[in-house]
């Protein structure tokens, strides 16, 4: 069973077990999360769409919050003496899928 789903603007394909890297969520590490914006979920042969979503419900856990390695970005004007070096290292959050399962149960 997978589902696709949407967590900050973003869009995920999870099945149970998966562990996924999400932007950043303000949640400590083993905090439970539950996302109701699931888009699509398949089955085997079996596929509902949403319009946009579907009546499911995916159980997730907080695993660690880390860090990606280094972006270095380098702007450069060729008169004037302009340059300038820009490190950045976005922050995210690895989620642990644990069940997908209707929304009413």
């Amino acid at each position: 069973m997978y589902a696709i789903i949407e967590i900050a603007g973003r869009q995920y394909r999870v099945s149970p077990d998966d562990q996924i890297q999400v932007d950043r969520l303000h949640l400590e590490p083993g905090a439970r999360l539950s996302v109701d914006r699931v888009m699509l979920v398949g089955d085997g042969d079996r596929v509902e769409v949403g319009a946009p979503f579907v009546p499911y419900r995916v159980d997730m856990e907080v695993v660690s919050h880390d860090r990606h390695p280094k972006v270095i970005s380098y702007h450069f004007k060729r008169r004037g003496g302009m340059r300038r070096t820009i490190g950045h290292r976005q922050r995210y959050t690895v989620v642990k899928v644990k069940s997908i399962r209707k929304g009413d149960e």
